[in-house]
């Protein structure tokens, strides 16, 4: 931690596979497009946190349209997660990128902007450290009950947070337990993405 007495002096900034594509690549995939008559749509985001709300209220409005209440959130950590298993179980996804403050700050600020959700499904990543910033499962719980939500820890033991490792071999069989949708859902055409997250309530910028 920076802030931290003794931390060293930040000496470079290095890329990292995360932060985004070769122009090479960017290239080809224009090129392909314009070829076959799709499309390009760049997306702007300060952050990856910054993507989870409006992501959650397009895939919401996708559950609600194949006839499901959508009254259950999942909040996936970092890798640890399943999309296929939340779209057969119609949760909806609010993807986080470390059980820390701001995640859970932003996790805030997204149900305060949605429809009441009737359960909140917790599956955080356990990274063993207690580090300054984290995030505990109290700080979740009270967030999520804050909006009149059930808080519900997946597969993670909160007694030995952030410390519970094994979560990573038990998250699965914990989704698998978890009721199947009651509709068959149908793809997400390209267009209801881009109109989703357009009209969602965010602050942020995309463009053909």
């Amino acid at each position: 931690h920076l802030a931290d007495p003794y931390a060293p002096d930040v000496d470079a900034e290095a890329a990292e596979a995360e932060w985004g594509a070769g122009p090479e690549f960017v290239a080809s995939i224009r090129q392909w497009c314009a070829d076959h008559g799709h499309p390009v749509i760049p997306i702007s985001c300060r952050g990856p946190q910054q993507v989870a709300a409006p992501v959650a209220s397009v895939v919401r409005d996708w559950i609600r349209g194949r006839g499901e209440d959508a009254d259950t959130m999942i909040v996936p950590s970092f890798i640890l997660g399943d999309p296929w298993r939340s779209i057969n179980r119609a949760l909806v996804p609010f993807w986080t990128y470390f059980p820390v403050q701001d995640a859970v700050d932003a996790l805030d600020d997204c149900l305060a902007r949605s429809d009441r959700y009737r359960t909140v499904w917790v599956l955080a990543f356990q990274h063993g450290v207690k580090s300054p910033g984290m995030a505990t499962p109290e700080d979740f719980a009270d967030v999520v009950r804050r909006h009149g939500a059930e808080p519900r820890m997946l597969a993670v033991r909160t007694d030995k947070w952030p410390h519970d490792i094994r979560s990573l071999a038990r998250y699965g069989a914990a989704l698998d337990a978890l009721p199947y949708a009651q509709r068959p859902w149908t793809p997400m055409s390209p267009e209801q993405v881009a109109e989703g997250l357009r009209t969602a309530p965010q602050d942020w910028s995309w463009h053909v």
